[in-house]
């Protein structure tokens, strides 16, 4: 009885031992295969990681990209409108200067109100020009210039057609001298006005 308790007692013993050795290994076999895994999920992590910095990096390098070309286009739309609405008021300019002058060159054939007919006549159809190509580019201009230059372009060709209407219409030399001279005074003042439009446009441009 006394050697079976004492096997027994040995094989506990024993089997504690080896217990604790397999706890003790077990601990560590764990620890190391947690410490893998935790290596492997932050290499992961780190990796997926990147992969979507690159990503947003990527995007965001597209979006500057795409907009740089959109203001680039819009700089170059905007310059090209306001190249053509100064050359527009160019030839609005020519067309005052050209109807409104003082001394004419003698022409045969043609007499001063047969040469103020067509002059006036090219005056509004240069202004209507020139209301049709803003129109088409107001949207690059500042609504303040939108509303001068409208304005200005209104207020010449109600000039043009009232006062230039009795200088068409005249009767005779004498009504024609007077009609004409009271078309050159509300009609010749538009020059410095363009100039101040131009001047304008010019510092839309960076040019002063």
């Amino acid at each position: 009885m006394n050697e079976l308790i004492k096997v027994l007692l040995e094989i506990i013993g024993g089997t504690s031992a080896f217990l604790g050795a397999v706890y003790f290994l077990s601990k560590r076999l764990i620890g190391h295969m947690f410490e893998k895994d935790l290596e492997k999920h932050k290499s992961e992590l780190h990796f997926s990681t990147s992969i979507e910095m690159e990503k947003i990096r990527h995007q965001n390098e597209t979006m500057i990209t795409e907009y740089k070309e959109k203001i680039s286009l819009l700089a170059n739309n905007r310059f090209e409108a306001i190249k053509i609405i100064s050359q527009k008021m160019i030839e609005v300019w020519a067309s005052v200067e050209q109807a409104t002058l003082i001394l004419r060159p003698v022409r045969d054939g043609e007499t001063d109100q047969q040469r103020s007919t067509k002059e006036i006549t090219e005056l509004r159809n240069k202004l209507g020009d020139l209301l049709k190509e803003f129109l088409k580019y107001e949207i690059f201009f500042p609504n303040e210039f939108s509303e001068k230059i409208l304005d200005f372009r209104s207020k010449l060709d109600t000039f043009a057609s009232v006062y230039g209407r009795s200088v068409i219409h005249s009767y005779d030399e004498d009504s024609y001298s007077r009609a004409y001279e009271a078309f050159c005074e509300k009609v010749r003042p538009a020059v410095d006005k363009i100039k101040e439009l131009r001047g304008e446009l010019r510092k839309l441009i960076g040019v002063e």
